[in-house]
């Protein structure tokens, strides 16, 4: 049995620290991220390093916003599922993907050609709530805070990013709930408090 979740929520709604509460218990698990494999790729010897010569072409779109194409992206996702699968994992939890009805449609037709290969395989979609007014403000907490900073946490870049997700994600999200398979979680609350949710979410699966 494979299981995927695959979680979505504006930036800052907390997607990537639940995902990491689902995996960290589980040696099975494993956090798919396509934004850690462009942040991985972005040189030749990053941890997606391999890929570096199909994302190159694109970090200059990425870093002001916008999304690797589709036709780059998705190839590699199957490939890190693939080479995953061989090192034993049996349940991946992405963040942020599928982003768009057009990925959206692409997942199922994976999902749909593992299901005729005879793969049993469990299926959920969440996504985390919060409003763009606390997105922007945690980011900005996060910018206040000093250290590194993180490219996402840019104004430029989140007022960006809630662009892009209220365009392309926020309708494929919609479709999801039309068809009665998405979850949404309140991100509202202590991160034990949201993890506890989740849980509850996942064991309806």
């Amino acid at each position: 049995m494979k299981s995927f979740v695959f979680i979505n929520g504006r930036g800052s709604s907390g997607k990537d620290t639940q995902a990491d509460k689902i995996v960290e218990n589980s040696p099975t698990a494993v956090r798919i991220s396509t934004g850690d494999i462009y942040r991985g790729a972005r040189t030749t010897n990053g941890v997606y390093g391999r890929f570096h010569n199909r994302i190159n072409p694109y970090i200059k779109s990425v870093d002001s916003g916008g999304l690797i194409p589709d036709e780059i992206m998705l190839p590699i996702v199957w490939e890190v599922i693939d080479e995953q699968t061989q090192q034993g994992k049996d349940t991946f939890v992405f963040t942020g993907f599928p982003r768009t009805d057009t990925q959206l449609t692409s997942v199922d037709e994976y999902l749909g050609f593992l299901r005729k290969s005879g793969e049993k395989i469990n299926v959920a979609y969440l996504t985390y709530s919060v409003l763009e007014s606390h997105s922007r403000t945690r980011a900005e907490k996060r910018r206040l805070r000093g250290g590194i900073l993180r490219e996402d946490d840019k104004p430029e870049v989140v007022q960006r990013r809630l662009q892009v997700y209220k365009e392309n994600t926020a309708p494929m999200l919609h479709r999801l709930a039309r068809e009665g398979r998405l979850t949404i979680i309140k991100s509202s609350g202590s991160i034990d408090e949201v993890r506890e949710r989740t849980k509850r979410s996942l064991e309806k699966e």
